[in-house]
């Protein structure tokens, strides 16, 4: 057991160095942005100043597409997976380490981009509204780590449909690439429907109970909303599906 952790995480290190520079890169774009924006706070609107603090949460989105594929592609073209898979390395380490490496560095980039914002954005906006008494720091850093994880979360599930794709193209030397365009779209139709055939069984779930954010002429208040699991479970749950999959597929049936 030791063994294998030590391997994991050899090879989860190695996948952190391996996109470390654009990650780099990333960072201090969003840096950069949101020092543009601290220095326009006296000439535009708090409002507007708050929505633009968050434009960089597109770009993670891009890379979590993007890292996935750059991840999987490294592989093939400087010929490493054969030596890899050659070691007593499953193919699960492999995907793995590449997927949770991906996570990493968005939770790193997103926690970044939450910072930036509350350095730039809370003093102009906050305190020019009314806040309601139900407001405490607590109430917003409660909320904010909700909505965090469940973005984290939610890319996983992303970050795996892309990965399941990729490997799935591989196995096909002409036009690898729109198969793997097809197999992702088909992915997704068919996880929408395993949701809608599983979810009604997973609803004994508990319910997540969330924090929102509610604002009236100018008065902030913080209410809870109730939001079933089930369909976040039977996400994941069709997540871990194509995971053990294209680890299989990987290991198994791709010509390497």
């Amino acid at each position: 057991m030791k063994r294998a952790a030590l391997r994991f995480a050899k090879l989860f290190r190695k996948e952190l160095e391996s996109q470390k520079v654009l990650v780099f890169f990333i960072a201090a774009a969003v840096v950069v942005w949101d020092v543009f924006l601290w220095t326009k706070s006296a000439r535009w609107q708090p409002e507007l100043i708050l929505t633009l603090t968050f434009l960089p949460i597109m770009l993670i989105v891009f890379w979590s597409f993007l890292a996935t594929v750059l991840r999987l592609r490294q592989e093939w073209e400087g010929n490493h997976l054969h030596l890899i898979l050659g070691l007593p390395v499953r193919g699960w380490y492999v995907t793995g380490s590449k997927a949770f490496a991906t996570l990493v560095e968005i939770a790193a980039l997103t926690i970044l981009v939450a910072v930036c914002t509350a350095i730039v954005s809370r003093t102009e906006f906050f305190l020019q509204l009314n806040v309601g008494a139900a407001y405490s720091a607590a109430d917003l850093a409660h909320m904010v780590l909700q909505v965090l994880i469940a973005f984290w979360l939610s890319l996983s599930i992303v970050i795996t449909l892309v990965q399941f794709a990729c490997i799935s193209g591989r196995m096909y030397e002409r036009f690898s690439g729109l198969i793997s365009v097809w197999v992702l779209v088909l992915s997704v139709w068919v996880g929408v429907r395993f949701g809608a055939l599983f979810e009604p069984a997973l609803r004994w779930l508990p319910d997540f109970k969330l924090k929102s954010v509610r604002m009236i002429n100018d008065y902030v208040s913080f209410e809870t909303v109730m939001v079933s699991s089930a369909p976040l479970a039977s996400a994941l749950l069709w997540a871990l599906i194509l995971f053990v999959a294209g680890s299989w597929l990987l290991e198994r049936q791709v010509e390497i």
